[in-house]
């Protein structure tokens, strides 16, 4: 048609900006996407132009835009595509294919898969050809993600050997790149062994039968990886140190990845759904390798970057994104590594000696003093936690890897008071329920499963009271049961969501059907909005149900707007359980903010002094059933003469 003639006779910088004007139109608006992906012409006439192998013998055969590329200052040399055409080209097909199952299912996916086995073989001389195959490797695993293109498996792993099986200090180094795409093809193995093929199969006999040779295939770059990880070394240099994250990381994460897989087969070999995965890797070398990086000390650089520790980020050029991405991943990976060695459910495949797990407790203690020596330390700086998250992608990595952190902490905890008493968790409480309750506000659409985990640990609803020298818990439950009653809105399009969230982080539904991130529709944030079954179709009547408003982010000052609102108290024979289930919720918040104050928590300290005496004012226009119980006088009393005396409140907002 008229628009390929044009596409191919227009210049390399034109070409090059309609490709971003798509990619930034795919990111905005799904509907965007679907309309370009499914246009008769465009992606199939950008590959057909873009995706053009470079004819060295006979330049008259190729396009003009391809002619300007071979011959552009920067151009690709010997490598079998244009770059300077291909690179934007592919960035817009990985953006069109997170948007949407459906994208990633178009009939032109698989003529774009077989040009990426072709550039994957090539070798990369240039930093555009670098970037091309790790774009190449970023797709695949994209399709990887939806349970697509796992009949390409054996044809990477072959062309991956000379980038697994080299020392990787050469400059267009693809490791990293091509083990997190082979976590996420352990990943669809898991997703296999916990699914009822004879019900509902996620996947057809053949990609099946690839699964099932993943085992055999990955065992030897799983054990490669492990050994590498108890030999760890912090590099000299900092762009080294970048270098060293990235593939710890990709190590650590291919390294749980295979062992949950291989953990998920064993459990699940009675029902007939074995993916092939064999557990060849031993609970305690994977301790070995986890100690291995601590003993480098590069996941403490990694957690000090990811904390914000200002001399680190002068030391590291703070303004470098790639630096807090590698930092990031890498906390992500190994305090998710962590978290799958303490599951006790392993015993069923391997049993758990007494001195591995004394030597995983050492482990999660050195991190637990040195996670806590920061929290004291920015705690005890008396100054307001900075957020630098006007960047999407940055505040999603930084979520990421502070929920691993504090996870790993509230288990350590729980873990340290049943053992030590809890005495020896009366500093430490305070500092970690900080940067808990500053996360719960920052979270956002996506991160609901991130949310409701968190929330899901009593331990961090808890004050420590002492009483004739003896430490207990008193217990602020409710505040726990109505943050997740939030998160876990019955609302059609609320559970949607969550469940959505849920396949994203972990790649399991709330359901347990199977099927997991098999059955995601798309990798963006928030799920698609869609009308509920007519089964559960909410009452035309109830005008609440029009507009669903999703539960995050609930803002920083989240714990304080407990005081506040509204209550709905039914009919008469809901009113008395409605009331006293409000002031047990306003009860605990009192507790819980008088507990945070008098610790004098950063969390505290963020939210203006005018603002809390609002929302705590607020809380004397409860109905008076809740105001003239006896509680409530003293907790009211405590907490506004705590703001009374306070230092900010003498100087004045």
């Amino acid at each position: 048609g008229r628009g390929k003639v044009l596409l191919s006779d227009i210049s390399v910088e034109s070409l090059n900006a309609i490709c971003s004007i798509l990619s930034m139109l795919s990111l905005r608006s799904p509907g965007a996407a679907c309309a370009i992906a499914q246009h008769n012409h465009i992606i199939p006439s950008i590959i057909k132009t873009t995706f053009e192998p470079i004819s060295h013998d006979h330049d008259a055969t190729c396009s003009a835009s391809t002619q300007e590329a071979k011959h552009s200052p920067d151009g690709s040399g010997n490598f079998i595509v244009p770059t300077a055409l291909t690179l934007p080209a592919i960035r817009l097909i990985c953006a069109l294919c997170r948007q949407s199952r459906t994208i990633a299912l178009s009939s032109w996916i698989s003529s774009v898969m077989e040009s990426v086995t072709i550039m994957l073989a090539m070798s990369a001389e240039h930093d555009d050809e670098w970037e091309m195959q790790k774009w190449c490797i970023i797709l695949w695993r994209t399709l990887l993600q939806y349970g697509l293109a796992i009949s390409y498996t054996s044809t990477i792993l072959t062309l991956s050997i000379p980038h697994l099986t080299t020392k990787d200090d050469m400059n267009y180094g693809l490791s990293p790149y091509y083990l997190t795409s082979y976590a996420a093809l352990c990943d669809c193995a898991k997703t296999v062994a916990n699914d009822d093929h004879t019900k509902n199969p996620v996947l057809d006999e053949t990609n099946r039968e690839v699964l099932s040779e993943c085992s055999i295939w990955l065992a030897s770059h799983v054990k490669s990886c492990v050994e590498f990880l108890q030999h760890s070394v912090l590099p000299a240099s900092d762009d080294e140190v970048v270098r060293a994250m990235r593939l710890a990381s990709a190590r650590v994460r291919l390294m749980t990845s295979y062992t949950s897989a291989a953990t998920s087969d064993v459990a699940k070999h009675q029902k007939n759904s074995s993916s092939g995965m064999i557990p060849l890797v031993s609970r305690y070398s994977c301790i070995q390798a986890l100690a291995g990086v601590l003993r480098s000390t590069l996941l403490y650089k990694a957690i000090d970057i990811t904390l914000h520790q200002e001399e680190i980020y002068d030391e590291l050029s703070r303004k470098d994104c790639e630096v807090e991405a590698s930092s990031c991943a890498l906390v992500h990976s190994f305090f998710t590594a962590l978290c799958s060695l303490l599951r006790q459910d392993n015993e069923e495949v391997e049993p758990i000696q007494e001195a591995e797990n004394q030597e995983l407790l050492n482990l999660i203690n050195d991190i637990y003093v040195h996670v806590l020596g920061i929290l004291a330390t920015k705690s005890s700086a008396r100054q307001n936690i900075k957020h630098f998250d006007n960047n999407s992608c940055v505040r999603s990595w930084r979520n990421k890897a502070h929920f691993s952190i504090t996870r790993m902490m509230a288990i350590t905890l729980s873990i340290r008071s049943s053992t030590l008493g809890i005495g020896s968790v009366k500093l430490a409480l305070p500092l970690i329920q900080s940067f808990v309750f500053t996360l719960i506000g920052r979270l956002d659409h996506g991160e609901e499963a991130i949310a409701a985990m968190l929330i899901s640990q009593s331990i961090l609803f808890n004050v420590v009271v002492t009483e004739e020298g003896s430490s207990s818990f008193q217990s602020v439950r409710y505040v726990q049961e109505v943050l997740l009653r939030e998160i876990m809105d019955t609302s059609y399009q609320s559970q949607v969501q969550l469940d959505h969230s849920f396949k994203l982080i972990s790649g399991h539904e709330m359901s347990h059907n199977g099927g997991g991130s098999f059955q995601l529709e798309s990798l963006r944030s928030e799920a698609d909005r869609t009308a509920p079954p007519q089964s559960t179709a909410p009452d035309a009547n109830d005008s609440s149900s029009s507009c669903e408003i999703l539960s995050l982010p609930l803002g920083d000052n989240w714990l304080f707007k407990l005081l506040s609102g509204n209550i709905d108290l039914g009919n008469s024979h809901e009113k008395t359980g409605r009331l006293q289930c409000t002031s047990d919720i306003i009860f605990s918040a009192f507790r819980l903010i008088i507990h945070m104050e008098k610790e004098k928590t950063q969390y505290a300290r963020s939210t203006a002094s005018g603002a809390k005496i609002y929302f705590l004012l607020n809380s004397c226009l409860f109905p008076e059933d809740i105001v003239r119980q006896d509680s409530f006088a003293p907790l009211f009393h405590q907490l506004f003469n705590l703001y009374e005396s306070s230092d900010e409140s003498k100087r004045g907002d």
